[in-house]
């Protein structure tokens, strides 16, 4: 991991916080920043520090992965990430059987959709399937489904997305871009996935969705 001195997360943060609030951020590290997006994201978020409600965030469960379980994971994120995924992420748990991406959401209310499932069957795993696609929404950019994260199926998660849009009355969006979906890249870059998972393991996460060569597996 990547600590910076209390000097370097004060500048990071814009000047925006104290010395004070710099001294207790100890999750202002190298991986939090390790893209412009990021850097631009804990910029923003510092300069009015708004605190966010785990149990704000959009969730729709349709499987077996429970809100509970979400909510203890949205707990353990730093202030910013968890500020930015309840007011922009939405989140669709389908169950534990093709593990997990974060992508555009279309005319979700131009959120981030994050789609938790999990095909260990564990809680660990899927806790730290839930913060891995948190940092891809913290540190990238938000594609077209199904053109960042996701391991498994591909079938099984175009039917997750077209079942998500016929729960939310975006069969009309959905079908616009099924073909373009059709060919796009199911996973993201490499630099992508190891940023991701660099960061959950600075959250203190464990699990597949933590180690690189562990979800290149499933």
């Amino acid at each position: 991991m990547s600590a910076l001195n209390l000097e370097q997360r004060h500048e990071v943060a814009g000047g925006h916080l104290s010395w004070r609030d710099c001294a207790h951020a100890g999750w202002i590290r190298r991986e939090l920043i390790a893209t412009e997006l990021g850097r631009d994201r804990l910029r923003s978020w510092a300069a009015a520090a708004p605190v966010a409600n785990p149990g704000e965030l959009r969730f729709s469960p349709c499987g077996d992965v429970n809100e509970a379980l979400v909510v203890s994971v949205l707990e353990r994120l730093p202030p910013p990430v968890l500020h930015h995924v309840v007011e922009h992420c939405a989140l669709l748990a389908l169950g534990r059987d093709v593990a997990g991406c974060a992508c555009n959401a279309m005319e979700l209310e131009g959120r981030i959709l994050i789609v938790v499932t999990q095909g260990s069957r564990t809680d660990v795993d899927t806790s730290t399937t839930v913060a891995h696609e948190a940092a891809h929404a913290w540190l990238h950019q938000s594609l077209v489904p199904w053109q960042v994260g996701g391991v498994g199926d591909r079938q099984a998660r175009l039917a997750a997305a077209a079942n998500f849009a016929d729960q939310f009355g975006m069969q009309k969006q959905w079908a616009q871009h099924r073909a373009a979906i059709e060919e796009r890249k199911h996973r993201a870059s490499d630099l992508c996935e190891r940023q991701a998972c660099a960061l959950v393991r600075a959250w203190g996460f464990r699990g597949a969705g933590a180690y690189h060569h562990r979800r290149k597996r499933q």
